[in-house]
């Protein structure tokens, strides 16, 4: 937080009403899956990307883009 304060000094006043923390989605193989649902036309889905999820994100929403387009 010394950091934060001294980028944001008004980090000060802030009023923390919770801190989250979540899991991390990956595969058995690591490798993410995407697409269409199947037996579900209209619902796409994009998980099992793991640590890599900053990097491999914005083409697998490109890839998603395509196919619902």
């Amino acid at each position: 937080m010394t950091t934060a304060q001294d980028l944001l000094p008004a980090i000060d006043f802030s009023d923390y009403q919770a801190i989250k923390v979540g899991t991390r989605a990956y595969t058995s193989d690591f490798a993410p899956f995407y697409g269409a649902l199947p037996k579900y036309d209209h619902i796409y889905v994009a998980s099992g990307l793991g640590s890599s999820g900053l990097t491999t994100g914005p083409i697998i929403g490109h890839e998603l883009a395509a196919m619902i387009t």
